[in-house]
């Protein structure tokens, strides 16, 4: 498969994401978010890409892509733009834990959407991150209790607060009102340009192949057309995931892995 280049760097920066040692900001999750966006949209899953660049706009509102990523007229400007309008499907359930607190997206108690991926992390009373994992879209939660967590119970409902009294007419005496009833980014920017060179490589391959006259891969205008296409997007993707391993390396975020 031409993608396996990127796919495979793809692969790596999870392998980093379960060894974090620390929380990772607003900013980082919504790194890594744009980067499983920009994976599936080259894999032409359009659901899963709207889904993370969703999860994306939900930390950063007034973000955008920028033109080095996807330069005017390229259809990820559209799907950026649809993707900051959509309404979650509905919320899962995420439980208090005794000794640990549970970040979604680099926050506590943030709502979990069932049709969106979250970034979800557990951090113990000290401070210290217990485990990491990126949560797919109508995926549950991990079983915490196979991970020795248990769940507290659910606080007693709220009593509704009492009637306002009404005023006491001759020989009538006002009833007694009851009383009242969370750094750095370990997607670091090696892994960033290392996706870069390789998907660039995978891009240039293609077009090598899409400048074959005798590519038997190739049949029909359409096909010739579709190739073409793909491979534009991998050059633009490569370009722009190397902007992103500047930044990273440039703002420090080094990675902080636990001793496995």
């Amino acid at each position: 498969m031409e993608l396996d280049a990127f796919e495979q760097e793809r692969d790596k920066t999870f392998e980093i994401l379960v060894c974090l040692g620390e929380p990772l900001s607003r900013r980082e999750v919504a790194t890594l978010h744009r980067l499983v966006g920009l994976d599936a949209y080259l894999n032409e899953e359009e659901a899963r890409t709207l889904a993370a660049f969703a999860s994306l706009r939900a930390l950063q509102p007034a973000g955008a892509l920028p033109s080095t990523l996807a330069p005017a007229g390229n259809p990820l400007h559209v799907i950026f733009r649809v993707a900051g309008q959509m309404t979650p499907a509905g919320e899962l359930d995420a439980p208090s834990l005794e000794g640990a607190v549970l970040l979604i997206d680099a926050q506590e108690r943030s709502p979990l959407y069932l049709d969106r991926p979250a970034v979800l992390q557990l951090v113990g009373d000290d401070g210290a991150v217990l485990w990491s994992g990126y949560r797919e879209p109508n995926q549950p939660l991990p079983d915490f209790e196979e991970m020795g967590l248990r769940a507290l119970p659910e606080p007693p409902a709220a009593e509704p607060p009492p009637p306002e009294p009404t005023p006491a007419t001759s020989g009538e005496t006002l009833a007694e009102a009851p009383p009242p009833r969370a750094r750095p980014l370990l997607i670091a920017g090696g892994v960033a340009a290392l996706a870069a060179g390789g998907l660039y490589g995978v891009a240039y391959g293609m077009s090598l192949r899409y400048d074959d006259p005798t590519n038997s891969d190739i049949t029909t205008v359409a096909e010739l057309d579709a190739y073409g296409r793909k491979t534009n997007a991998l050059v633009w993707t490569s370009v722009g995931l190397l902007g992103v391993g500047v930044t990273l390396g440039t703002t420090g975020m080094v990675v902080r892995s636990q001793t496995w």
